[in-house]
């Protein structure tokens, strides 16, 4: 309990922990470019200072497309993906009969379609 006690009175509204939070967060989310870096389209074939060439360009890596293009860019695997874009009236379900034991639907700004196959 005298643990829980001490990480609460550390990230109580008003600790110097909540506002370094508040800080980071205002700067690398309140830029007028912020959405901008985020949703810029990068692969794994572009090299690292593609990637670095904005302040903060760690944002570009909140974008679930980017993140994983990254991974594959260092060597780390990653699952198929089946299809990507904005619009999910163009998913062609068909194309995936006989492959699909579950199915996950991310909807963020992109829309992800993860398949697991048997």
């Amino acid at each position: 309990m005298l643990l829980l006690s001490a990480l609460i009175s550390k990230i109580s509204l008003g600790s110097d922990y909540s506002k370094r939070i508040k800080f980071r967060h205002a700067g690398f989310w309140q830029d007028p470019n912020a959405e901008v870096v985020r949703n810029t389209i990068l692969s794994a074939q572009d090299p690292l200072p593609v990637w670095q060439d904005v302040e903060n360009w760690q944002r570009k890596l909140s974008n679930k497309f980017n993140a994983r293009e990254f991974a594959k860019m260092h060597g780390c695997k990653v699952a198929g993906l089946l299809w990507r874009g904005r619009d999910t009236e163009n998913i062609d379900f068909n194309s995936l009969n006989g492959f699909i034991q579950g199915l996950c639907i991310r909807m963020p700004m992109f829309y992800f379609l993860r398949v697991f196959i048997s």
